[in-house]
């Protein structure tokens, strides 16, 4: 099964995947936010990775056309 026929096989999960890519930000945004609020500071490495993270999902989720003609052209 090839990159064709595992997006195919996923079309239907699309948007339970993309659910589950929301809630786990939010989590992930709320433990960071939590963590705040103790004596450890947050490193810019994680705080750069949560909002390049959040980016992706929100252009795939905004964007999807737009996202699949981009990745045919690079090919």
């Amino acid at each position: 099964m090839g990159a064709l026929g595992l997006s195919v096989a996923l079309e239907a999960l699309r948007p339970w995947l993309i659910g589950l890519a929301v809630i786990l930000l939010a989590t992930s945004g709320i433990q960071m936010y939590r963590s705040g609020r103790n004596c450890r500071r947050r490193s810019r490495l994680s705080l750069v990775l949560f909002a390049l993270s959040a980016a992706i999902v929100l252009g795939v989720m905004l964007f999807p056309q737009t996202l699949a003609e981009l990745m045919a052209a690079l090919r």
